[in-house]
Order: C-alpha cells, then sequence, then structure tokens
C-alpha cells in the first residue's frame, strides 16, 4: 500500500523516476522511506571499491525517510547509497554517519532545512529533490578536523 501523496506518486511517474515506497520497523510506528533508484550525480562525486579505490560516481540511490504528517511535516535530511566520498576520499561535511534500512546501509547527508522554510500544501517531493540535487551539485568541503 501506497503512503506517499498522489501527486508525490504523480510527479515521480511524470519525470520517469524510479522509486519504491518500503515501510519497515513496529506495525504501530513504522519507518517509512522512499528511495529514488540511481538519480544522475554531478562530477566531483567518489565512491570507493572492494580494494579502496575511488571511482568517479555517476549515479546513486537517494533514500528520503517520509515523518508522520508529512507533506505538513517537513522532509529533512538524506541518505545515499552508495556512500560517496570528496575526490580527496574525504566524507562531505555531516555525511559521516550511517543508517540501516532496507537490508543496506545507507550514509547519512545531515542537511537541514530552516524552520518556516517547508511551505505546507506547495513542498513536496518535487521540491525536496531539487534541494537534494542542488546539495549534491555542490557539497560541502571537509571539515578542518578530518
Amino acid at each position: 500500500m501506497s503512503f506517499l501523496p498522489e501527486h508525490d506518486r504523480d510527479f515521480l511517474g511524470e519525470k520517469k523516476i524510479s522509486f519504491e515506497e518500503i515501510v519497515e520497523g513496529n506495525p504501530q510506528s513504522p519507518s517509512r522511506g522512499v528511495v529514488i533508484h540511481a538519480l544522475d550525480l554531478p562530477p566531483g562525486l567518489f565512491m570507493r571499491d572492494e580494494q579502496g579505490v575511488l571511482h568517479p560516481c555517476a549515479n546513486a540511490d537517494i533514500l528520503i525517510m517520509i515523518p508522520t504528517g508529512y507533506n505538513d511535516t517537513k522532509l529533512d535530511s538524506f541518505y545515499t547509497f552508495p556512500r560517496l566520498v570528496l575526490a580527496n576520499g574525504m566524507d562531505p561535511v555531516n555525511c559521516s554517519g550511517t543508517l540501516e534500512f532496507a537490508k543496506r546501509t545507507w550514509q547519512f547527508w545531515s542537511r537541514h532545512q530552516p524552520d518556516g522554510s517547508w511551505r505546507s500544501g506547495i513542498d513536496a517531493l518535487d521540491t525536496y529533490l531539487q534541494l537534494i540535487r542542488e546539495v549534491l551539485a555542490a557539497p560541502c568541503p571537509v571539515s578542518p578536523s578530518q
């Protein structure tokens, strides 16, 4: 059963974006996530192979956790698979966490919208996916402590 609002499903279908809705955990308080399959990535993001060698990464799956109350409740942060690093092999700032979901280990991209910036009834997956694309196009440099 779908948990996404119809306008989100319509948007993803119209744009021919492959996606999957996944529900895990406690039935009384499940975790709900939408996986966007094989989102094209801008240049400058890399992944490591099994030997630790960096390779440019052309696309990644994106996980967006859907909170209770969405879409009156804002979407917040996102996750990538595979783990993405910069050309120097370091994580972008605030991207070192992980989440186990849908039998994969996802990289956490901690990006928070300012309070009041989410426009209930206007913002949805279409505007949030644009924000994700902007973040991926200009990931923060590594933190000085890395």
